[in-house]
């Protein structure tokens, strides 16, 4: 929470101290329970863990997209060298989730059914998907560096995100407000030994304006001197090709395109699929052509566009 000094007059007139402290407990008991739910399919949790052990890891969140996923695959297998890949599946349409799962099995991904999520927003289902797989795969395997990913998210060039820690706790796309900060929770990479003693919650924190996994604000990030650490080179991407996907530019955090709400979640009903693809096979077919493409002039921004978003 705030300090109670931060409250200004009007916050207090509408008890937005006691309605803020009432959420955020409630939605720590709902996480909480999550994460004691067990997983949908026992036998493939067991696989998927025994297959990753040991392992360095990259988790990409899943949810009712299996192109997309076929398409991060794709790309991961090409250009990812330094963590082991798996697919943790948040998907509330069982056939959609069915498919995610045969494309895993068919390229030996590592693949996890999350439990029915309790979430009512496409935001709060992405952060209990994120706390559930933390405590239900990242903390059993204890590997050495972790990384959560979005389903839209794709390594056009050669990554080793491992390597961009550099003796930091963590990296990732850096996302700013007036009270706080954090990693955007699609792309942020942990060091688990210098995180070790912190009790992690990728929830949102509302109060401070802060998406998914802004609750690690006060749990984690506030503990380290921001002015010491780098972060993530983010920017716009022009998009010199016939056919662009329509619904704005894309963006770019290192060597990763972000292709930006993938699952429809954020309200576009533009169909971004048909021209998203043409331009994920232009640069399957020409992998060092998107290095010369044209950074946007438009000013990136750190902070999540409204609210919800995940």
């Amino acid at each position: 929470m705030l300090p109670l000094a931060a409250y200004t007059a009007r916050d207090w007139s509408r008890l937005r101290p006691l309605t803020l402290a009432y959420r955020t407990a409630a939605r720590t008991r709902q996480m909480r329970r999550y994460q004691a739910v067990p997983p949908t399919d026992a036998a493939a949790y067991e696989a998927a863990c025994t297959k990753l052990d040991g392992q360095p890891l990259a988790i990409s969140v899943a949810f009712n997209q299996p192109w997309v996923i076929d398409w991060q695959q794709r790309f991961v297998k090409r250009n990812l060298h330094d963590l082991a890949y798996a697919v943790a599946d948040n998907s509330s349409i069982p056939a959609r989730a069915a498919e995610i799962a045969q494309i895993c099995a068919e390229r030996d991904v590592p693949y996890v059914r999350l439990p029915a999520n309790p979430g009512t927003s496409a935001s709060r289902s992405h952060t209990l998907a994120l706390n559930w797989v933390y405590e239900r795969v990242v903390k059993p395997l204890a590997p050495d560096v972790f990384a959560f990913l979005d389903h839209d998210l794709f390594p056009v060039e050669p990554v080793a995100p491992s390597r961009d820690l550099d003796g930091q706790p963590f990296y990732g796309r850096l996302v700013e407000q007036p009270m706080g900060w954090s990693l955007w929770a699609g792309y942020c990479i942990y060091n688990r030994a210098a995180i070790a003693d912190y009790d992690l919650d990728f929830s949102q924190c509302w109060y401070r304006n802060l998406a998914s996994g802004g609750a690690n604000y006060e749990r984690l990030y506030r503990h380290f001197d921001r002015s010491t650490l780098r972060f993530a080179r983010s920017w716009y991407q022009e998009v010199p090709i016939a056919d662009a996907p329509p619904g704005g530019l894309l963006e770019r955090h290192d060597g990763w395109l972000h292709m930006i709400d993938a699952s429809g979640h954020g309200g576009s009903k533009a169909d971004r699929r048909t021209g998203m693809e043409r331009l994920l096979t232009a640069i399957e077919a020409d992998p060092q052509g998107v290095a010369t493409w044209p950074a946007s002039s438009r000013p990136f921004r750190t902070a999540p566009a409204a609210p919800g978003r995940r």
